[in-house]
């Protein structure tokens, strides 16, 4: 027998934040953006006992309008579940 996963993602048409590693691609705005909503992402895994474990450029997606998109909660854990 034979099991078989399918993961099904949000495209992230704009690569991850490791593929826009040049800070000239980016206006200040986008920068400032981007910051905010990454800082927003980690405040909420904060107040949902989530801790991520493996952030890192490669896991931070951008949509085609660079909204952030963390990826790979592989190694996430449950912070309440943590003993």
């Amino acid at each position: 027998m034979t099991i078989e996963f399918n993961i099904v993602t949000e495209l992230a048409e704009g690569g991850s934040l490791y593929d826009k590693r040049s800070l000239e691609r980016f206006e200040h705005r986008a920068l400032q953006k981007a910051f905010y909503e990454i800082c927003y992402a980690l405040k909420y895994m904060k107040d949902n006992n989530v801790i991520h474990r493996d952030l890192k450029t490669q896991n931070i997606l951008l949509t085609r309008d660079l909204t952030i998109k963390i990826a790979d909660f592989g190694l996430a854990k449950n912070l309440s579940t943590l003993s």
